[in-house]
């Protein structure tokens, strides 16, 4: 079996990718980047140097694959990019995709990412290929974003209030992508959603970072005057920042992502990750630097 990674070299992709090899299944992977290309050919998996905007790489991606995972970065161009390629499956080999999304893809949210989701979900059930749709929950992986803080001033920072949040582990989300890559068509025509067995807040990831990591971390319930300035910083256009705001300090702090479910055991056949285990796992995240 051969799967088409389209993102395989970020978050959740590269855990795809590695969960896909670990399972005995070829990869053939779209890279833009060609310093990003030898680490995957050093793991086993094909790769095709190219984008989304040049059909002619994408379809080299495709070619001879069983399945498609369909991870696209958040840019202006996300909704066309996502339409071609599954517009182009569709009228070549009509394997199945494996689509992510997010949780809350409806085309009246209003998030922007949220709706060009939902439209993309849409253009693909009217497609005629074979699909599965995944909508992880928040990553905790996000915490990346409060690390500074949390290392430098013991301060874990986010405009949340005590909203609760069913915090997924990135890996867990590979990993359900990975059991549906193998076996689409067990899933075909669902939309799984993909969330943490407990909910978390903002207090009680900043009384786990304390117990793990040693040291007194506290929780700051911050406002879009901090919280701005800090996706800037990390590189987020004007529109993704905006969306990210109301992400946080609207919907997270309402709790409207709340509500954890058991579809990581029930997809993978083991428990998610728990929000002190991922913890642990990047303790070094969190370490003062000189």
């Amino acid at each position: 079996m051969r799967v088409a990674v389209f993102g395989g070299t970020g978050t959740v992709g590269t855990h795809v990718i590695e969960g896909l090899t670990n399972n005995g299944i070829a990869t053939t992977a779209l890279v833009r980047a060609p310093g990003k290309a030898s680490a995957l050919r050093e793991r086993g998996t094909d790769v095709v140097l190219g984008d989304l905007e040049q059909l002619n790489t994408v379809a080299a991606t495709i070619e001879g694959a069983d399945a498609v995972f369909l991870l696209t970065a958040n840019s202006p161009s996300q909704g066309a990019q996502e339409r071609d390629l599954i517009d182009l499956v569709a009228s070549t080999s009509g394997v199945p995709i494996v689509k992510l999304s997010v949780v809350g893809a409806d085309l009246e949210s209003p998030l922007h990412l949220a709706r060009i989701h939902a439209a993309s979900e849409a253009h693909l059930r009217a497609s005629g290929v074979g699909f599965v749709v995944v909508q992880p929950g928040w990553f905790m992986q996000n915490l990346s974003l409060a690390a500074k803080g949390i290392a430098h001033d013991g301060a874990l920072r986010f405009p949340i209030g005590d909203g609760g949040i069913a915090a997924v582990d990135a890996r867990d989300v590979a990993d359900a992508c990975v059991v549906v890559l193998a076996d689409p068509q067990r899933h075909l025509g669902s939309t799984l959603s993909v969330t943490g067995a407990r909910d978390v807040t903002g207090a009680s990831m900043a009384a786990t970072l304390t117990t793990v990591l040693g040291r007194s971390i506290e929780f700051v319930d911050s406002d879009r005057a901090h919280f701005e300035p800090l996706l800037v910083s990390q590189g987020y256009g004007a529109e993704v920042v905006e969306d990210l705001v109301m992400l946080y300090d609207l919907i997270m702090r309402h709790g409207f992502l709340a509500g954890p479910t058991t579809s990581v055991h029930e997809i993978t056949g083991r428990p998610a990750r728990s929000f002190e285990a991922f913890v642990r796992d990047h303790a070094s995240w969190f370490v003062p630097t000189t």
